[in-house]
This record gives C-alpha cells, sequence and structure tokens, in this order.
C-alpha cells in the first residue's frame, strides 16, 4: 500500500490528525515499503483500538512496526532493512510533491488528507 492509500485508511478507521501531528507522521512514512506499510495497517487493525476515535502516533506504529517486519520477512523470505537515504523534507513537502505527482490542486491540499 502506498503511503497515501496508507494515511488515508488509517483516518478513515481512527479519524483525523491532529495539526500538531501531521508533519511527523508523514516524515515516518515516507520511505516505507509499501509490503510494509501493507503489513504495519494491518497489524493496527488488529491491535490498536478505535475505540477513542485517536488515530495512531509514531510511537503506536513503531509498536507495531516489529511484527510487521517480520510478517513481511515471511513473506517475501528476506527482510530487507534499508537507511533513510533521501533527502530531508519535511512532511509538508513530502505530501506537496506527491498531491503534484497525483494532479491534485495546490488549493486543495488540506482537504484530501487531513
Amino acid at each position: 500500500m502506498k503511503s497515501l492509500d496508507f494515511i488515508t485508511k488509517v483516518q478513515d478507521y481512527y479519524g483525523k490528525y491532529p495539526e500538531g501531528q501531521k508533519i511527523e507522521i508523514a516524515n515516518y512514512l515516507r520511505n516505507k515499503r509499501e509490503t510494509l506499510l501493507t503489513e504495519l495497517y494491518k497489524q493496527l487493525i488488529a491491535n490498536y483500538s478505535s475505540k477513542w476515535k485517536t488515530p495512531p502516533d509514531v510511537a503506536i506504529f513503531n509498536e507495531q512496526l516489529k511484527e510487521a517486519l517480520k510478517i513481511e520477512e515471511r513473506q517475501e523470505g528476506q527482510l530487507q532493512i534499508s537507511e533513510d537515504k533521501a533527502d530531508l523534507v519535511d512532511g509538508r513537502e513530502f505530501f506537496n510533491q506527491l498531491w503534484e505527482k497525483l494532479g491534485v490542486k495546490k488549493d486543495n491540499f488540506d482537504d484530501i488528507l487531513f
């Protein structure tokens, strides 16, 4: 699952992210493999309750990431951990670039994900 799909599904299930978390969540997700995001989403649904309609933060992602990595490793036959080698780009810039590639008008950015 792509990061855009991941964040959309998480917000549909748990609720919208508060302003103060948006950039941190975007930074966390920006270089994650699609297969890992798919497994991470499955782990969140299985282990993190939507009872309070509070979306998972980076700490929750990290808790669930360990099991998601194990599952991904079993599915792919090997674990491919790579260091973040991308240029440092803040979360807003990451999403701006993503939305531009998707052809979304800049005026509508905040309405789409957040």
